[in-house]
Parts: C-alpha cells; structure tokens; sequence
C-alpha cells in the first residue's frame, strides 16, 4: 500500500526528546533490564541440566549432615518451586488480584520423598517448566 510506511526519519522524530518525556527512556531501560533477567532466568535451565549431567552419581546422592539437603533433593526442590512459579505466573496473567500460596519445603522434600527420587526425572522436570515459564515471561 503505497503511503503506509514511515521513513527512516519519520521513526526516529516520533520518538520523544529526553527533555521531553523521561519516563519513556526510563521505561525502555527497565525493559532492556527485565529482559536481561530473563535472559538469565531461561539459561538456568541449561545450567542446571548440565551440572546434573557431570555430577557423579554417588556426589547427587551424599548428604552434607543432618538436617541439610543432598544435591538431589536441592535439585527436587527447585522442581517443585518451579512447579509452583508455573502456577502463579499463569495467576498473575490470568486474574487481576491473584492469591500467592506459600508451601512448607520440608514437609514437600519428606511427602514427595526428595531422597528417593531419581536426579534424571528430577531435573527434566525442572528443565521443562523453566522453559516455559520463561517462555510466558
């Protein structure tokens, strides 16, 4: 369609002067920084995938004393806490006052039994919804 399309110039003179409107460079500079973030958050998923992949199965299972968590259960908690971040991002994009439940990690780590989950199922599990929360971010 002939007339449609701006100019080069046209783009760059609608954006506002500095002196004008401030508050739309700073909103760029957040989005660039939330995106940075996210960035980021996506790449853990890779992150973790690959140090799981290295780790020594005997390393995955040791526990480093009482009442702390093997790189296993770690491992099985990010899961779930990825599980529930799955929940309230869709909360958050679907409702216009979401409710944010809490959960108690050591009841999960002993109900789900951390320990005897396998690190492989584990950590798919966690790969899998990181991306896709991400995804929706």
């Amino acid at each position: 369609m002939i007339g449609c399309r701006r100019s080069e110039r046209q783009i760059r003179t609608a954006r506002p002067l500095l002196t004008q409107n401030a508050d739309y460079f700073i909103l760029i500079s957040l989005v660039d920084e939330i995106n940075g973030v996210i960035a980021k958050y996506r790449l853990q998923a890779d992150e973790l995938e690959e140090l799981l992949s290295i780790c020594p199965t005997a390393a995955v299972d040791w526990s480093p004393g009482v009442d702390r968590w093997s790189i296993l259960e770690i491992a099985a908690h990010l899961a779930d806490a990825e599980l529930l971040a799955s929940a309230r991002i869709r909360r958050i994009i679907t409702q216009d006052r979401p409710e944010m439940r809490g959960y108690k990690q050591e009841s999960w780590a002993q109900s789900l039994a951390y320990r005897r989950q396998k690190i492989e199922t584990v950590s798919a599990r966690f790969v899998v919804l990181r991306r896709e929360n991400a995804a929706l971010l």
